[in-house]
C-alpha cells in the first residue's frame, strides 16, 4: 500500500479536501468497461494536516467514492464513456453461471416486480445477474448495482459534493429500463438512506420500469432496519414493495 502523492482520480478534481489522500490498496471494476485488473484508490484523512497520523475513513465511507475509470476508458469523452457502458455485463464470476429465470421474466413482463429472498449463498445474486442478461438479450438496458451502493452514492452527493448531484445519481437508478438492487437490507440504516430508497422505489413504479431486488429478509424485515431513524418513510418503502413485488425464496 502506498500514498499517491498528488493524485486525484478522475471525477473529483478540485472538489477533494485538502486533508484527503488516495491510497492504491483496492482492486475494483471499472465503471464504464468493468474490467477488473487494476488498481482503485481509497481516502485516508489526516486530522489537522498531520500526515503521521493517517485515519482512513470507515469502509462504507471511502468505498463511496466514484470508481476511477481503467487506463484504457481514462481518456474516453463522457459522451463515449455512456455509449461504451449503455450495456450491462455480467461479472466474471457469474459467466458461466445461468439459472432459469423465465418465470420471473413472465412476472416481470405482467408488471410485477420481483423480490428474491433466501440466504448468503443461496443463489439470488446469480439470478438477479440472469434477469439482467435476459432483459439485454430482449433489447431492455439493464443496470446491477447494491442496495449500499445507491445508498453510499446518494451519500457521497449530498454530503461531499461529488461530480454527481443528487438528482443525478437518482436519475440514473430511476431512469434504468431495468434495475437489479442486489442486498436491499444490508445499506447504511439512516433518516436519509430511507428517504433515498423511497425515491428510488416510488419514481421507478410511478414510471413503471421493471424492478428485481435481493435480500436476506422480507420486504418488512428489510425496511425495519430503518425505523429507529424514521419509522413513517420505513413503513411507506415497506408498504409499496409489498403491493408491487412478487415475493420468490431462493434456497
Amino acid at each position: 500500500m502506498g500514498v499517491i502523492e498528488g493524485y486525484v482520480p478522475p471525477r473529483f478534481g478540485a472538489e477533494v479536501p485538502a486533508n484527503v489522500v488516495f491510497v492504491d490498496d483496492e482492486t475494483t471494476a471499472c465503471p464504464t468497461c468493468g474490467h477488473a485488473e487494476y488498481q482503485a484508490y481509497s481516502a485516508y484523512f489526516f486530522p489537522g494536516g498531520d500526515r503521521t497520523n493517517p485515519v482512513p475513513l470507515p469502509r462504507e465511507r471511502w468505498t463511496r467514492l466514484p470508481p476511477v475509470p481503467c487506463p484504457d476508458c481514462q481518456g474516453l469523452t463522457g459522451a463515449e464513456r455512456s455509449r461504451k457502458a449503455s450495456r450491462y455485463r455480467k461479472p466474471a464470476a457469474y459467466a458461466g453461471v445461468s439459472p432459469d429465470v423465465s418465470g420471473l421474466m413472465a412476472e416481470l413482463a405482467q408488471g410485477r416486480w420481483v423480490w428474491l429472498k433466501g440466504p448468503y449463498r443461496s443463489g439470488k445474486t446469480a439470478r438477479a445477474h440472469e434477469l439482467c442478461a435476459a432483459m439485454e438479450r430482449a433489447g431492455v438496458r439493464a443496470v446491477f448495482a447494491t442496495a449500499r451502493d445507491f445508498c453510499a452514492e446518494m451519500a457521497d452527493a449530498r454530503d461531499y459534493g461529488t461530480s454527481m448531484s443528487q438528482g443525478e445519481v437518482l436519475g440514473r437508478y430511476t431512469g434504468a429500463p431495468f434495475l437489479a438492487l442486489d442486498d436491499f437490507g444490508h445499506e447504511q440504516a439512516g433518516a436519509a438512506a430511507a428517504s433515498d430508497l423511497l425515491a428510488l422505489v416510488d419514481r421507478r413504479s410511478s414510471a413503471g420500469r421493471p424492478t428485481a431486488f435481493t435480500s436476506n429478509f422480507t420486504p418488512d424485515k428489510a425496511c425495519s432496519r430503518h425505523a429507529q431513524a424514521d419509522a413513517s418513510t420505513a413503513g411507506a418503502i415497506a408498504a409499496r414493495l409489498r403491493e408491487r413485488c412478487v415475493e420468490v425464496t431462493v434456497r
